[in-house]
């Protein structure tokens, strides 16, 4: 009888050496799933690497594209990383409310429905990249546990004082760096050349329809790209990305400061034509000194995991 350490290792072994595995699913799509690294007892397979690019992309704004080996080596080392936290909170027994996944899941599939123009070319994509849509809300429901219990297993032993977050800011202001900053987004509409009072009006009378829709629960993202006219930001559904307090627009910086976050502002009016501003994500001191501690802590779970763990890659798959 084999004792249960060589059990283990039996069972590892043969892991590294499944390769590939092909199965059918639902009599649709054949899927063939390779292994990229066997993490402990968990095996991880190509397209749970695939997801994770692809969230990574989809939460920037953006489609994946084309990458190098190099690149996929350096996330498979960032996915291998995640999975020992993965399994680091499941064995701490971390609970995932149901209703707090679902809630990211459904804000999770909005976004990436708003990087498209219309549904049909996000259902086309989903018939390309999925099996079909109930699998890649599966899949995202997935992934989105994941990152919940990553987080909470990190943010466990992270406790802010008062005097650390006065004390940190004060620090910042000594290095002559910004202690506020805005991530925002935008839908505009501008003047025509010459503009009139009347034209300006009607420009006017535009954004406030387009208000309207989006207090009705349209998709700011998804009215950024079908109608915002600043070309740059439009195409990433109005991300303007991060701005540093007392470096952008004052109109801007002021209608930002009186937003909570997800807010959208009452229409400004500049001198090129009007937007529309929504408060993405405040990031103060606190909320800077937490991603510090985060960052830092994550980092020494990761090592103390890594120094008993068992990780075999197989990039060659990749």
């Amino acid at each position: 009888m084999f004792n249960k350490n060589r059990n283990v290792t039996i069972i590892r072994i043969a892991a590294c050496l499944l390769i590939q595995c092909v199965f059918f699913a639902a009599g649709a799509k054949e899927i063939i799933e390779t292994t990229v690294a066997v993490v402990n007892d968990s095996v991880l397979v190509l397209s749970q690497l695939q997801d994770h690019i692809r969230r990574e992309a989809y939460l920037r704004g953006i489609l994946p594209a084309p990458i190098s080996s190099e690149t996929r080596k350096r996330i498979l080392e960032e996915f291998i990383e995640d999975e020992l936290l993965f399994q680091e909170a499941q064995r701490k027994k971390i609970q995932a409310p149901a209703e707090t996944i679902d809630n990211m899941t459904d804000r999770f599939v909005l976004q990436v429905e708003g990087l498209f123009s219309s549904y049909a070319e996000y259902l086309k994509y989903i018939d390309i990249e999925f099996i079909d849509l109930p699998d890649f809300k599966r899949r995202a429901r997935a992934m989105e546990e994941r990152e919940y219990l990553i987080n909470t297993l990190v943010s466990m032993n992270i406790a802010l004082q008062e005097k650390d977050v006065l004390t940190f800011a004060e620090q910042l202001k000594n290095e002559g760096k910004a202690t506020t900053y805005y991530r925002l987004s935008q839908i505009f509409f501008r003047f025509p050349e010459n503009a009139n009072n009347d034209d300006k009006e009607a420009v006017s009378e535009k954004t406030l329809e387009v208000l309207m829709k989006i207090h009705n629960g349209a998709d700011f993202a998804k009215m950024a790209r079908e109608v915002s006219q600043d070309e740059a930001s439009r195409k990433r559904g109005g991300e303007l990305g991060v701005m540093e307090q007392g470096k952008f627009a004052k109109i801007f910086e002021e209608a930002a400061s009186k937003l909570k976050e997800g807010e959208v502002s009452l229409p400004i009016a500049s001198e090129h034509g009007i937007h529309l501003i929504r408060l993405d994500e405040k990031v103060d001191a606190r909320r800077l000194l937490f991603q510090k501690r985060f960052k830092e802590e994550r980092a020494k779970i990761i090592y103390e995991l890594k120094q008993k763990a068992f990780i075999r890659k197989l990039e060659d798959n990749l």
